[in-house]
């Protein structure tokens, strides 16, 4: 697995950089600047009573209401022009009509419009690592990911709720944040191939988007890169931690919640690191102005630590040490993206 020992240090630079760049954008806008009105230039003239300047303040008034009017009279021409240039309120002729649209008063924009994305995808789930077995010159010193557990499969294959949601700093630039999971079941190396529990990890994820321009108007191809913040756990079956030989012999005997004469195994398992590396390639297809088809190849590193005991009536007897069970994984997304 690939080491980021000052990743949390980066995140809240990304985080500061990302906020920097969202307030420089806010405050950059430009302001609408109006006519002078009468009461200004009442509040602006000096306290004097000579008949020059009160007919120099008339007159300025009056031009200044005529400006005003004359403002009005093209702000109307301009509006009404702007809604017949929107593709909202003319039929759409070309691609160009949706996706070179762009807002007459950047004012309106505010922070989520054009800015936030949020996404729902279904996410093939493969796990980069299924088999491990450490072969030695005596039966009793081989072992697999830990102890005899030889196989490590999926148990759902497909994530079928992988929300996303983007926020935009740049036209090329935006933070995304998702919530990842994969859960695997552990098959020992036995004649009658039996399962003793199942691995899982989950948890969000945060990354930087860089998005390329559109091509062909419709699609917006992105790379993402970022890291991951697992919370992973083991949850054994039944019989395997209370100690019965099989899950057959198990079930014969009526399935007890009582251990096996007080023989008991435990595993204490924990993420390996509180931070992993995750990267990613997509790509959007735009089918309307706010509406995106999003396809996405992710991959996801995660380690789990455990420890491996066994007890009886309460007291270690035994202790199998420390392993590492690797959880990398890669996702195939595909889903909907709609902008605000």
């Amino acid at each position: 697995m690939i080491m980021f020992p000052s990743s949390r240090v980066a995140v809240a630079i990304l985080f500061a950089f990302a906020i920097g760049c969202a307030v420089f954008a806010d405050v950059t806008q430009p302001v609408a600047r109006t006519a002078p009105t009468v009461a200004s230039v009442r509040a602006a003239a000096p306290s004097t009573g000579h008949t020059t300047y009160r007919q120099s303040a008339t007159a300025q008034t009056s031009a200044n209401r005529t400006a005003v009017a004359t403002q009005s009279a093209s702000r109307s021409s301009t509006s009404q022009a702007a809604a017949w240039r929107s593709p909202q309120h003319r039929p759409l002729q070309t691609t160009d009509d949706i996706f070179d649209y762009k807002l007459e008063n950047p004012d309106d924009v505010g922070w989520l419009a054009r800015r936030l994305e949020i996404g729902w995808r279904i996410a093939r789930i493969k796990a980069d690592k299924k088999h491990c077995w450490h072969e030695a010159k005596t039966k009793e010193e081989e072992y697999g990911f830990l102890g005899s557990m030889e196989y490590l499969d999926e148990t759902d294959s497909y994530d079928y709720c992988n929300l996303v949601a983007s926020y935009k700093i740049f036209d090329w630039f935006a933070i995304g944040a998702t919530w990842d999971r994969i859960s695997e079941v552990a098959t020992t190396r036995s004649d009658d191939k039996h399962q003793d529990g199942e691995w899982r990890e989950k948890g969000p994820s945060i990354s930087a988007i860089l998005t390329t321009p559109r091509l062909f108007g419709i699609a917006s191809p992105y790379f993402e890169l970022g890291f991951h913040f697992p919370n992973a756990s083991f949850d054994p079956y039944s019989w395997w931690t209370l100690g019965y030989p099989s899950p057959a012999y198990y079930e014969s005997i009526g399935s007890p919640s009582r251990s096996n004469n007080g023989y008991e195994r435990i595993i204490t398992a924990q993420e390996a690191d509180a931070m992993t590396l995750l990267w990613g390639v997509g790509l959007k297809v735009y089918v309307t102005e706010n509406i995106a088809l999003d396809l996405a190849y992710r991959h996801i590193e995660c380690d789990i630590d455990a420890q491996y005991r066994l007890y009886s009536n309460g007291r270690m007897f035994f202790d199998h040490g420390s392993y590492t069970i690797p959880l990398n994984y890669s996702q195939l997304c595909v889903g909907v993206r709609w902008a605000f």
